[in-house]
C-alpha cells in the first residue's frame, strides 16, 4: 500500500498494527469535527442569550486563527452532519473503550442531529461571505430551538 506514495498518493504509515489507522482516524476527527461541534454549540448559546456580537468580537481578537477556521468550516456542515453523526457515536464507543468518557462526542452528535435536521440552506451558506453564512445558520438554528424555558 505504501508503494502508492510513489504515484502521488499521500501515504502516512502507522506500523503494522491492526486498528492504528482507524484509532488515528477517531482522534483526529474529535479535534476536527468535535471542535465544530462546540463552535456551533456556543455560538447558538450566544444567539440565544443575546450576546452573540460581543462573543464574536472576543473571538474575533483573542481566538483570531481558530474562529476564522470555524467560520470557514461552517458552510460545509449542515451537508455532512447527517454522517457526523455517526462518526461522533464512533468516537465515544472509541474513547468509551479506552476508560475514558464518551460524552463529549454523544453530545457532538446531538448538535450534529439538530444540525442535521434544521432546514439550512447548504448552498447559499456556501455563497455568502463567512459572516453572513454565520449569520444564517445562527437564525436557522435558533428558531428550530423551541422557546426558553420550555
Amino acid at each position: 500500500f505504501e508503494a502508492l506514495a510513489a504515484h502521488g498518493l499521500d501515504i502516512r504509515s502507522l506500523g503494522a498494527g491492526i486498528g492504528k489507522a482507524s484509532g488515528f482516524k477517531m482522534c483526529y476527527a474529535s479535534q476536527t469535527k468535535g471542535r465544530s461541534a462546540i463552535f456551533i454549540q456556543s455560538l447558538v448559546a450566544a444567539q440565544r442569550l443575546g450576546i452573540i456580537e460581543p462573543l464574536i468580537q472576543e473571538l474575533q481578537n483573542s481566538q483570531s486563527r481558530t474562529y476564522a477556521d470555524s467560520e470557514g468550516g461552517l458552510p460545509r456542515v449542515p451537508s455532512k452532519a447527517g454522517r457526523w453523526i455517526g462518526e461522533m457515536e464512533e468516537i465515544a464507543r472509541t474513547f468509551g473503550d479506552l476508560g475514558m468518557t464518551p460524552l463529549m462526542f454523544d453530545g457532538a452528535a446531538d448538535v450534529y442531529r439538530f444540525v442535521h435536521g434544521a432546514d439550512i440552506d447548504d448552498a447559499g451558506s456556501r455563497d455568502a461571505d463567512g459572516a453572513a453564512a454565520l449569520r444564517n445558520f445562527l437564525e436557522v438554528l435558533s428558531d428550530t430551538l423551541p422557546e426558553e424555558g420550555h
